[in-house]
């Protein structure tokens, strides 16, 4: 399959049997951009989902570049393309 990059993202079963993702994918790894996230459900909430997703995206694959002065990266899920911003807050509460 053709593509700029790739990511896995193995969930419950893998982290319950003790699956080695990344041993299966290194060897792909040369090809395309790869990277491997371990985001099992009963590890954490969405919010720990994406904090691991971007996590693994700076760890794995990208680069440190000099910094530019007055510049800033902000990483994020836009508010109202995300599917849980005007739901519950799980507690609960209901949001506005």
């Amino acid at each position: 399959m053709e593509g700029d990059g790739f990511v896995v993202i193995s969930g419950c079963v893998p982290a319950l049997i003790g699956d080695d993702v990344d041993a299966v994918i290194r060897e792909y790894k040369g090809e395309s951009p790869l990277f491997s996230i371990d985001a099992p459900g009963f590890n954490g909430n969405s919010y720990e989902g994406y904090e691991r997703f971007f996590e693994a995206l700076i760890d794995q694959i990208l680069t440190p570049l000099p910094k530019e002065k007055g510049t800033v990266n902000i990483f994020g899920v836009v508010p109202y393309q995300h599917i849980f911003w005007k739901g519950g807050t799980g507690c609960g509460k209901e949001s506005s």
